[in-house]
């Protein structure tokens, strides 16, 4: 059948010469739990991410409040300055290293969504192709 005589009704009609319609739903199938697979792997980077966040947030509160003491403590100005600024050197090392270890976590979960991903299209590619070639031949 050449292209341009192709009824697109019978796609609807289950009367499609040569489409094998099991095959097309196992396909359609293993997409579909590609996609669950990826949905789970969002899902975890989710919850990793989420329950850091947390944790460096209750770590850098408890932090915050022992710095703030310890300049409270301080009764010398110049020496007060001085604390503040090596603590805010200190803080903003943390944080980037925060920001760096949160960034990984997140680019990792992306990495293996992207690998599930990429594995189904070049297999959902093949399957097509060999359905096609066979019922060409």
């Amino acid at each position: 059948m050449s292209q341009n005589n192709f009824d697109f009704g019978k796609l609807f009609s289950g009367q499609v010469p040569n489409l094998d319609v099991k095959a097309l739903i196992d396909a359609q199938n293993r997409n579909f739990e590609a996609m669950v697979k990826v949905g789970r792997i969002f899902a975890d980077t989710a919850q990793t991410l989420i329950k850091r966040q947390v944790e460096i947030a209750e770590a850098n509160l408890k932090d915050s409040a022992e710095s703030a003491k310890a300049v409270l403590a301080v009764k010398d100005l110049p020496a007060t300055l001085n604390m503040q600024a090596e603590l805010a050197k200190t803080t903003a090392d943390k944080v980037s290293a925060q920001v760096r270890e949160l960034s990984e976590i997140a680019a990792k979960g992306s990495r293996e969504a992207y690998s599930v991903i990429s594995s189904r299209t070049q297999e959902s590619v093949a399957e097509l192709k060999a359905l096609t070639v066979s019922k060409a031949a």
